[in-house]
């Protein structure tokens, strides 16, 4: 099978095997498993993958079942639009570096749209360039031994009338939008025109930059980018009118110019090889405006990058045209859209994905990397790339010794919807605290069966790099069975985003517990005032939690059992709860213990110890002062008279009440039991005779009656025998007082 593959200005036929899909602008038809190899676990390992068949018809029109943005941010689309956040046409000159033109319009725009920049907002697109080929380690130095070089001699014999060096090669190379989300996810840019000037470039082929501007200048971080089918106009358009542009590519050639409208229309599915940016469209733009003519009207209004002297104006501008929705190149596209945030918004960004190219695994629904920290931080975000549309993705945090992602402590949990592929940052609503050289792991899980990795790759004008060491990156098909690939020099793509501790350890231990049981940032007074008496050693760590979780802004939230269980988990043991401590927790509260009763267990656990010492807080202990918590046996028993009995929640003092006569010997098990159920309240329910013998199997054996008591007590009260009677006959009855004697009572 032949593929047509482009190089930017120029048209060259490649086949299959020679990596189809690594000139001009990269763009490989209908998915983004752009110059990429898919892998197979070798056999005995300890999960097993298979390789993706490329003919596979799901995955060639892998984005078409996209729901669109339309319908997901519920936004009406006009019949016309022109963006009014998009930025003054550049030029890209004799360069091939339209790809870093288009990303740098699309991340303007939307920088504008976001109320990140003004209107004179101007990205640098030779830095993006640059970087794509003069590479240097991570602040954190764990993408070391990454590297992309260039083939020279290929790139002169496509561009043979270029002066193409050793030096230059790269502004002549070629990329796409999906390499650029890579650079710019790993923070290299964006910068600011003024650090990089293009001009610079365009002078002297020759120039260099700084190594500063790899990583420490960036004015922003790249948070989101979406990678949508050009074929999904109405999410197009939708996300067009969120963030201000759209950078895709089409196939560029006088053959499908309209040279007076400046109007393009390819009729064949074929590949790209000039990147643009999308800026607004028209439904009714005439279909005789093209040269070859589409069997419909509508079309893209695009920014191009060769200067003002070329193209159609918009506004009294020069540099635009228009491509038709039907233009075969560009349906075989991806749009892409980027989202930021402040520069600031993170320090620290562990990663070892630091290659452009991809691998593939399939059949595999997890995946992870472990990390060290390298100071005492808090991880807020977790960073990661899908390769499908509408997909399902649980990120947990472990943290421990993790000799496999899994076999730690679980801290944090969170789950997040991508209705589009590409690169995705997700929010933690409550940090993870780490300590100075603590191991954590960040598991993802995912409804796709595509993981991808980075991955050395050598094509015909390149080669990339992929330095993995082992213990680093993990697939799963199971969630428990772990391959380790880095053994074989892939990494997978998640990220971790960490900030600093600067506050004290006790400040430190505040903070957690505004965070964690508050939802909220501390309040400076607050944070003082609970700091200095834990400092003073006024208050244990057992005190200050009570008074954050009894407090009346925690109360206010009027939190279920199961939260209330999970915020304590949280808090005092830094982790997830397991599902058995859990439903052991929640059940206690369901049947009648206190709140106070079940703080106290945590605040007295071993890991809650460990906390305080972690902290240098001195723990403290807290115990209930409430009868029901004296003794649980007797209060399910109680709390089913209640609930069961008098079909109602116990009321706390009467619940109490009667749990202190009991446990204090003034009044008898028996003794409680008749004052339910020889109650008023539970006479004026009038029970049929049936429904009384089973009410007093509930609540005095706490089962279902069996078949043959059961009948046996009916056909005694139908017999004339009381009410009463049989009532002692079950609070006198050796299964009653093995229960009651199995409480300790």
């Amino acid at each position: 099978m032949e593929s047509r593959v482009y190089a930017e200005d120029q048209a060259t036929e490649v086949s299959d095997d020679e990596d189809t899909s690594v000139r001009g602008t990269w763009d490989n038809p209908g998915y983004t498993y752009q110059g990429s190899e898919e892998y197979k676990v070798p056999a005995g390992a300890e999960a097993a993958f298979v390789r993706h068949d490329t003919e596979d018809p799901d995955l060639a029109a892998i984005y078409d079942d996209t729901e669109s943005a339309a319908a997901l941010y519920g936004i009406s689309l006009p019949s016309s639009y022109v963006s009014d956040a998009a930025t003054s046409v550049k030029d890209q000159g004799d360069y091939g570096v339209c790809w870093a033109f288009a990303t740098a319009a699309a991340s303007e725009a939307s920088l504008r749209k976001e109320g990140l920049a003004g209107a004179d907002i101007d990205l640098s697109e030779w830095q993006m360039a640059y970087y794509l080929n003069h590479r240097t380690t991570d602040p954190l130095g764990l993408t070391s031994g990454d590297t992309f070089s260039l083939n020279t001699a290929y790139i002169q014999s496509v561009n043979p009338t270029h002066s193409v060096d050793a030096q230059n090669a790269y502004m002549y190379a070629g990329a796409n939008c999906e390499v650029a989300t890579k650079m710019l996810a790993d923070w290299i840019g964006v910068v600011p025109e003024s650090k990089a000037g293009y001009e610079t470039i365009k002078k002297d082929s020759h120039a260099g930059l700084s190594d500063s501007l790899c990583y420490a200048s960036d004015a922003y971080h790249l948070e989101n980018a979406y990678w949508i089918a050009m074929k999904d106009q109405s999410a197009i358009k939708s996300m067009l009118m969120q963030y201000g542009a759209v950078a895709s590519s089409y196939c560029e050639s006088a053959a499908y110019l309209n040279a007076v409208n400046y109007s393009y229309y390819c009729p064949e599915k074929v590949g790209s090889n000039h990147a643009i940016t999308i800026i607004g469209w028209d439904d009714n733009y005439s279909r005789t405006n093209f040269r070859k003519q589409p069997s419909g009207n509508g079309a893209w209004l695009c920014k191009n990058s060769w200067g003002s002297s070329w193209g159609t104006a918009i506004g009294g501008s020069y540099g635009y045209c228009w491509i038709s929705y039907e233009d075969g190149s560009l349906l075989n596209s991806n749009g892409y859209v980027f989202d930021y945030g402040s520069a600031d918004n993170y320090m620290h960004n562990y990663q070892y994905d630091g290659g452009y190219q991809n691998g593939y695994y399939r059949n595999a629904n997890y995946s992870a990397n472990i990390y060290t920290a390298a100071s005492s931080q808090e991880l807020r975000a977790v960073g990661y790339y899908t390769y499908e549309p509408n997909v399902t993705v649980t990120v947990r945090i472990y943290k421990g010794s993790l000799t496999n992602p899994t076999d730690g402590t679980i801290a944090a949990s969170y789950t997040a919807e991508e209705p589009y592929a590409g690169y995705h940052t997700m929010k933690l609503a409550i940090p993870v605290t780490l300590s100075v050289n603590e191991r954590f792991s960040v598991v993802m899980q995912q409804s796709s069966s595509v993981i991808g990795v980075d991955a050395t790759n050598t094509g015909f004008w390149y080669e990339a790099v992929s330095a993995a060491r082992r213990g680093q990156s993990y697939i799963s098909d199971d969630g428990s069975s772990w391959y380790d690939v880095s053994k074989d020099n892939r990494n997978c793509r998640i990220k971790a985003y960490t900030v600093d501790v600067s506050l004290s350890d006790v400040e430190a231990f505040c903070t957690r517990l505004y965070r964690t049981c508050l939802q909220r940032e501390p309040d400076p007074s607050g944070l003082n005032a609970w700091s200095e008496l834990l400092q003073k050693q006024e208050a244990t760590g057992a005190n200050v939690g009570y008074g954050f979780v009894f407090s009346q802004e925690y109360l206010n939230k009027h939190t279920t059992n199961e939260e209330y269980v999970e915020m304590l988990y949280q808090v005092y043991l830094d982790r997830e709860p397991d599902a058995q401590g859990k439903a052991g927790w929640v059940d206690l509260l369901d049947h009648g213990i206190s709140r106070e009763h079940v703080f106290h267990g945590f605040v007295e656990s071993p890991e809650y110890s460990a906390l305080c010492d972690r902290y240098g807080i001195v723990r403290g202990a807290y115990s209930s002062d409430q009868a029901r918590d004296r003794n649980e046996g007797l209060t399910r028993y109680l709390y089913r008279m209640y609930t069961v009995a008098l079909g109602r929640p116990a009321d706390i003092d009467g619940l109490n009440a009667w749990c202190e006569a009991v446990l204090s010997g003034s009044g008898s098990t028996e003794q409680a039991s008749e004052g339910f159920i020889l109650s008023a309240e539970f006479r004026n329910k009038n029970l049929s005779d049936e429904d009384y013998v089973r009410i007093l199997y509930l609540t005095f054996f706490d089962r279902e009656p069996d078949p043959n008591g059961y009948q046996t007590w009916v056909d005694c009260l139908r017999a004339g025998t009381s009410r009463e009677e049989v009532l002692h006959g079950f609070s006198r009855s050796p299964e009653f007082h093995q229960l009651m004697s199995s409480y300790g009572l």
